[in-house]
């Protein structure tokens, strides 16, 4: 059986936009990096597409909201306007909205401040539409069924194109990618993971070794590679699952709410309306009620289009990165990392390597961040206990706001 050997800087388990993600930071630093994946379709491939901080994720953290806008940009600097661009989304009024429209404006008015940077390259901030507007502009829309609709405009991404041209970049650097069918063995001296052992899908024994670090960015399977190092910790999946209806019915993105009260989007695509996600459940019934009772006429029947896991580390919920340092498992140079959503990968990834550089594993010109976003998946209490007050910081930096609002509005 023939056999490659590999030596790297780092090696990375998974193939995802983490992983990518990873790869890329590591390699602009002047880091060899190995890429062990299965490119089985992971959280990326059913994810909306929104390159955004979203309004929605305000009131649990907004501190992290406002960072999530300056991460927007990098993505822009990289790949816009190739696959990066501006998408109109149109917030229908009607009954179904789980805030008065005064709130809704409110939060609006608030996010757009809070989150400046993405309003250069857009359009403009928030607006509201008439429902003569929004008849004219949306003809498939329900007449009668709404008061007007609440705009704003966002950038978006495909996500499968996204990982494809991650793919192509790393490629070009100073990175090496094996399909691999399994972790077959590995070896520790000291403490210090210093081999692994797998075979690709060509049967060949890949032997990796004189690295620093190994990092398990495997996405939704993170807990399946800790089984292969012996390792058990609390993990949740939270699945999510993506419908299409075929048609052409809209032009511009529509975000609407189940009964739930939780948001649905619907984006036009080519020949179909990609309509999601579901929130724990792989059941696409509920998304074809919410947009039939939009749509004008009889719309055809529904059909699965793509579904992901999306991993929950704590007991409470967060879009962190979170990072996991394996030393309490024997495991010095043995890191985990999730970067809570598609849009934080590039500063999850800064700062994993900066917790190793911290740790002494990696002498590269890097350095860490100003203030670390990510959680610490080994300390779960104090996590769940950051998260928490975040939540109630702000509520009430939200709260404020909207008080403020209401007076300007009614002096």
């Amino acid at each position: 059986m023939r056999q490659i050997n590999i030596c790297s800087d780092v090696v990375i388990i998974g193939d995802g936009i983490s992983a990518l993600s990873l790869a890329y930071v590591a390699a602009r630093h002047n880091l060899k990096c190995v890429i062990l994946g299965k490119n089985i379709p992971g959280a990326t491939n059913a994810a909306t597409g929104f390159l955004a901080p979203r309004s929605d994720y305000m009131l649990h953290d907004l501190e992290l909201v406002k960072r999530t806008a300056y991460e927007c940009g990098r993505w822009r600097g990289i790949f816009n306007p190739q696959i990066v661009k501006p998408q109109l989304f149109l917030i229908p009024i009607c009954q179904n909205l789980p805030e008065s429209v005064e709130k809704f404006k409110a939060l609006f008015s608030f996010y757009d401040r809070e989150t400046a940077p993405r309003l250069n390259q857009l359009p403009g901030g928030y607006f509201r539409i008439s429902r003569a507007t929004l008849e004219k502009n949306e003809p498939n829309l329900r007449k009668g069924r709404f008061d007007g609709a609440l705009a704003l405009w966002e950038f978006t991404v495909n996500p499968i194109e996204l990982l494809e041209k991650m793919r192509e970049t790393v490629g070009n650097m100073n990175v090496e990618s094996v399909s691999i069918k399994d972790i077959l063995d590995y070896e520790v001296a000291g403490n210090r993971i210093n081999k692994i052992v797998a075979t690709d899908v060509c049967g060949c024994i890949v032997r990796i070794d004189k690295f620093h670090i190994v990092v398990n960015a495997a996405g939704p399977w993170i807990p399946d590679i800790w089984k292969i190092f012996g390792i058990s910790l609390p993990m949740k999946l939270n699945i999510g699952a993506q419908a299409q209806i075929s048609g052409n019915y809209l032009r511009s993105g529509i975000i609407t709410f189940g009964s739930d009260k939780k948001h649905v989007v619907c984006i036009q695509k080519n020949g179909y309306v990609q309509i999601g996600p579901t929130n724990g459940s792989d059941d696409i019934s509920p998304l074809y009620s919410v947009f039939a009772d939009m749509i004008n006429g009889v719309v055809p029947e529904i059909s699965f289009l793509k579904s992901g896991y999306r991993v929950r580390p704590f007991a409470v919920n967060t879009q962190r990165p979170v990072i996991w340092n394996h030393k309490k498992h024997g495991f010095e140079n043995f890191y985990s990392l999730h970067p809570g959503k598609m849009v934080l990968a590039l500063l999850a990834a800064d700062e994993l390597l900066a917790k190793a550089r911290e740790d002494g594993w990696s002498q590269a010109n890097m350095f860490p961040s100003n203030k670390i976003y990510a959680l610490d998946g080994m300390s779960s209490f104090k996590s769940n206990l950051k998260i928490c007050w975040l939540t109630v910081k702000s509520f009430f930096a939200l709260a404020l706001y909207y008080l403020k609002y209401l007076i300007t509005k009614n002096p």
